[in-house]
């Protein structure tokens, strides 16, 4: 009797060389609010968060504490609303991605811990979002011969552990993560067959939200 061919479902792509992107146009996608913008061209919208962002109307720098940004889907949030005729522009880095590898399955658990903001004359407990945490396992990974460097720059993502983006797909009709993250303490690979045997093990990074001094904003988000 013949084994079965595994199938790979997952795919893993990882973030390359920070860019650099000027003048970057982002389109109204909030229905007619006018609240909600994101980068029209969808290969620069993950967005570098160690470098500075600089968001434009009609050509005006806006203030930081006008919106907020998420980092992972190219979004912009305005805190107010605009009007149909303003245009929007980001400059900053973008990160750009390129299949590294493919896994036989993918672990995604996230929660949020909760803060108690309530205050004198509550009559009922107050709590915000706090620390949102995201952890990923993914098992059983595999680089075919035609993803030319992916195990050489997988693992050299993994051995520096410093803070990677990922794009993590599941397979046709499936969201798609995208995610600033770290390799889990203690479980660093040194070695594909390590990943091949015990998998590889993901941590979210959450960051100070832009705009919003003192809360933060977990650095992962889903798309279609």
């Amino acid at each position: 009797m013949s084994n079965p061919l595994l199938a790979y479902q997952t795919a893993i792509k990882l973030g390359g060389t920070s860019t650099a992107m000027t003048g970057e146009a982002c389109a109204n996608v909030d229905s007619g609010l006018w609240h909600k913008y994101q980068i029209t061209n969808a290969v620069k919208r993950a967005i570098d968060w160690n470098q500075p962002i600089t968001v434009k109307k009609n050509g005006t720098a806006q203030t930081s504490t006008l919106y907020s940004v998420d980092y992972c889907n190219g979004f912009i949030f305005f805190f107010a609303a605009l009007i149909n005729t303003d245009v929007v522009t980001i400059d900053g880095n973008y990160i750009p991605t390129s299949l590294v590898a493919l896994a036989r399955a993918t672990t995604v658990e996230g929660s949020a811990a909760y803060a108690d903001v309530s205050v004198f004359g509550n009559t009922a407990k107050a709590e915000i979002p706090a620390m949102p945490t995201l952890a990923i396992t993914v098992d059983t990974v595999h680089v075919p011969a035609d993803i030319i460097f992916g195990a050489v720059s997988l693992l050299s993502a993994l051995e520096s552990g410093a803070p990677l983006f990922l794009e993590i797909s599941f397979g046709a009709g499936a969201k798609i993560l995208h995610a600033w993250c770290v390799p889990q303490k203690g479980k660093f690979v040194s070695k594909l067959l390590d990943a091949l045997t015990t998998g590889l093990e993901f941590d979210g990074v959450v960051q100070t939200c832009n705009g919003r001094p003192g809360t933060d904003q977990a650095m992962w988000g889903w798309a279609n």
